[in-house]
């Protein structure tokens, strides 16, 4: 039988239209990784954990939700925020009202995970014996790779150059013994997986200090974990690259700028804090674009041949300033937090969806061969696009006292006002340059957020970045309106 050749976004769009498995993007909140891919799938629906963000009946309007907590109560007091937050896809999918629904379409589902904890991925095992497709990167790899050391080893592995560094026993740490391995500035990582996001940035021994009192630190020394110091590179950018392992080869997008340590929308200790994507000055060398792709399918192969996975993980990298040179630093196997915005720029930019092919790759279907060097060319190709997160930026707990409409908003940068134009919930809502989004979770008035969560999204077809690579007044402008808007103020525990 001749196979269908998928060789571009309208042969995999095509495709993935005949298929009639109902599917279901699975998130804690409606506007979750997965919805990107709403318009490929034609029977796509959400189950998301909690009725969350203020654009909720917007979303409603295009993709059936279901809930499983159909209350409106959101996360009013700090008591009710630690339970109700604390909802995640393995509550959702042990509850016997939604194993019901999914059990009575004719077809098997099709469940798309942002990622897979070890907990959702036993609860899973009798929904695939009930012959179920899960579409996620697996919970041994993303375990396995989100540790830093075994990153690192994998790139001497593979002989890829990497930026110096030393291992480390917690109570060996001493800002002495780091900077003779590495430097006088180096970043530690703790690599245990308990700790993602535990990366600081070390300039001085003040920083050392004042870092060593922080409380993942503390507990890393006091628990002996291992850490990984390395040497702290002056960044032109920091790039990241999203990957596709797949039974006919890697595939891969261009190199993604990120938006790192933005102090306008985060307050974190920790340093190398994701912020967001700009894809729109997103622009480097083909030289730098062919390594980045090059250390992707290498570690991609290696994953394939080796590890037997397939499906998606990131590459994040360091574009050093004075060498110009790429340096991976780390690979997370799971969908990014470029998702979903990713594929709905790729939509609009008429590509390929990496995600669409992830799914594809999932079916176990043989009726089809993937052409990835006709997809890598297409993914490789400039996209316009930008997206930013907002996190609550006070000490401790903290309550919304205002409110802010979602939607599409005007900036004019002459007067640096803002004005609400027209509701909107996706990329392709904005119509002009001078357009933002306000999207993903959008707050409402009395909601309590825990320091340094996620309140909202913006997004824009514009950049979000000036030629140094900080935030431009285009997007300060409408970062000051919201939280203006939304007047967060902090909340005191019974043990304040």
């Amino acid at each position: 039988m001749r196979k269908y050749k998928i060789t571009n976004a309208s042969s995999l769009n095509k495709y993935l239209a005949s298929v009639r498995n109902p599917v279901f993007g699975i998130g804690t909140r409606p506007y979750n990784f997965t919805i990107g891919t709403y318009k490929l799938l034609k029977n796509f629906e959400i189950l998301a954990c909690r009725k969350i963000g203020a654009e909720r009946h917007l979303l409603e309007k295009k993709i059936k939700v279901t809930f499983l907590d159909n209350s409106e109560r959101g996360s009013r007091s700090i008591e009710n925020y630690r339970t109700y937050a604390s909802l995640t896809p393995s509550d959702l999918l042990s509850s016997k009202r939604i194993i019901k629904y999914l059990d009575s379409f004719s077809k098997r589902p099709i469940l798309l995970f942002n990622q897979m904890p070890k907990r959702l991925e036993s609860v899973l095992q009798n929904l695939e014996c009930k012959g179920y497709t899960m579409v996620s990167s697996g919970h041994r790899m993303f375990s396995k790779y989100e540790n830093k050391i075994n990153f690192q080893k994998l790139l001497d592995r593979l002989k890829i150059d990497s930026l110096g560094y030393a291992f480390l026993n917690g109570k060996e740490l001493s800002y002495k013994k780091a900077v003779k391995k590495v430097g006088k500035e180096f970043v530690i990582q703790i690599s245990d997986e308990a700790f993602q996001g535990g990366t600081f940035f070390v300039r001085s021994r003040e920083d050392f200090e004042k870092i060593k009192n922080n409380s993942a630190v503390k507990k890393a020394i006091a628990n002996n974990f291992h850490l990984k110091v390395s040497r702290l590179a002056d960044r032109e950018a920091s790039p990241s690259m999203t990957v596709c392992v797949t039974n006919f080869g890697i595939v891969n997008t261009g190199l993604q700028k990120q938006i790192i340590d933005a102090r306008e929308v985060t307050n974190s200790e920790r340093s190398g804090v994701f912020c967001g994507h700009d894809w729109t000055s997103s622009i480097f060398t083909r030289k730098i674009e062919r390594e980045a792709s090059q250390i992707a399918k290498k570690i991609g192969k290696y994953f394939k041949e080796k590890e037997n996975f397939r499906g998606i993980f990131g590459i994040d990298f360091i574009l050093e300033r004075k060498t110009n040179r790429l340096y991976p630093i780390e690979a997370n196997v799971r969908l990014l937090g470029s998702f979903p915005i990713l594929s709905m720029v790729q939509y609009s930019a008429r590509q390929p969806l990496i995600q669409g092919i992830q799914i594809l790759e999932s079916l176990g279907n043989s009726d089809y061969i993937l052409d990835t060097e006709a997809l890598n060319s297409l993914l490789a190709k400039p996209k316009i696009g930008a997206h930013l997160n907002l996190y609550s930026k006070h000490p401790g707990f903290s309550v919304i006292s205002g409110n802010i409409r979602p939607g599409i908003y005007k900036i004019n940068q002459k007067t640096e006002t803002v004005s609400f134009l027209r509701e909107g919930i996706f990329f392709e809502d904005l119509k002009r340059d001078n357009e933002i989004l306000v999207t993903s979770g959008v707050p409402k008035k009395g909601q309590v957020y825990g320091k340094n969560k996620n309140l909202c999204k913006i997004v824009s077809r514009n950049t979000f970045l000036d030629k140094n690579g900080e935030l431009n007044k285009f997007s300060k402008t409408m970062i000051n309106y919201i939280y203006k808007k939304l007047d967060l103020k902090s909340v005191r525990t019974n043990s304040q």
